[in-house]
């Protein structure tokens, strides 16, 4: 009777255990997926004269957080930023996608452009927006007009697009010029034209480029070799499945144990902001990864 008992309890540890466990990664699934991670930069810089607050955004891929992204939006505007970097893949299409797309026509192009309308009418609603292009963005090129359509709703909400081009203003008193960049692995001598003309500029020296690859993979081309300050990206999506304490294991283009999956990343006296982004696109879960929302604070050096 007594060993039935025993036998009893162990089964019923076991039970209780293997259930916590499930319910443990369940959890940590849906957190990693939906719960919003807030990652607050301090960063000193000589060419600020009075202190800049930029959110970083990146790879929504059509992601909602709450009601109309209301989440989002309002976690954005509690931070009152006087910046917003969107560096692409807003929109989300995978192989699924457009194989929908060529048997029954507009239906992913009508998602993607309606979430893009009103995610961009919100966030720019809150400060002066910046948005560099995506591959995903590039996607639309398949349909007729589909990125020129793009380029001219983005226009008319207004949003900054920058296309392989400079946007310079002045934020609290420093001139912050913003290259938007739209090439990955950019070994053309255009961009490169580009990015010399940057460093030449006075006051703060921005890029936004959807690739961390640019910063310092690039050969000759790479943004190190530049009098550039910050390389805003996205991309990697932190490397999509995390180990605690380890990180990424696997990026699209360093594959294992990546380097530039996320975080901060300082050389030759250019900084590289690196987003886990918010949106899943081909791989559709999260693991030990929350979206990410990042706050960066630039102050007088």
């Amino acid at each position: 009777m007594k060993s039935i008992k025993s036998k009893n309890l162990k089964l019923k540890l076991f039970f209780i255990t293997f259930f916590t466990f499930i319910i443990s990664i369940l959890t940590s699934i849906y957190t990693s997926n939906n719960k919003i991670q807030t990652t607050y930069l301090n960063l000193k810089n000589q060419n600020v004269v009075n202190s800049i607050k930029i959110v970083h955004i990146s790879d929504l891929h059509l992601h909602y957080f709450g009601n109309n992204n209301e989440t989002l939006i309002n976690k954005i505007k509690r931070e009152n930023p006087d910046l917003i970097f969107i560096t692409g893949d807003v929109c989300s299409f995978s192989d699924a996608n457009l194989k929908i797309v060529e048997e029954s026509g507009m239906q992913i192009y009508n998602q993607n452009i309606e979430y893009t309308i009103s995610t961009l009418n919100q966030i720019h609603n809150i400060a002066p927006t910046f948005f560099s292009l995506g591959n995903h963005e590039h996607v639309l090129e398949k349909f007729d007009q589909g990125l020129n359509k793009l380029k001219q709703i983005v226009k008319n909400i207004g949003v900054s697009l920058l296309i392989n081009e400079i946007y310079s203003t002045n934020i609290n008193g420093t001139n912050v010029n913003i290259l938007g960049t739209d090439n990955s692995y950019y070994q053309d001598i255009n961009i490169n034209k580009l990015v010399l003309k940057l460093e030449k500029l006075d006051g703060l020296k921005v890029i936004l480029d959807h690739y961390p690859f640019d910063f310092a993979l690039n050969g000759k081309f790479s943004y190190i070799n530049f009098n550039v300050d910050y390389v805003f990206s996205g991309h990697e999506h932190g490397g999509q499945i995390r180990i605690p304490f380890i990180g990424a294991i696997i990026s699209h283009e360093e594959g294992i144990f990546p380097t530039y999956a996320e975080g901060v990343h300082t050389q030759n006296n250019s900084t590289l902001i690196i987003s886990r982004g918010l949106g899943n696109s081909s791989f559709p879960i999260r693991i030990f990864n929350r979206p990410e929302l990042i706050i960066v604070n630039i102050v007088k050096k």
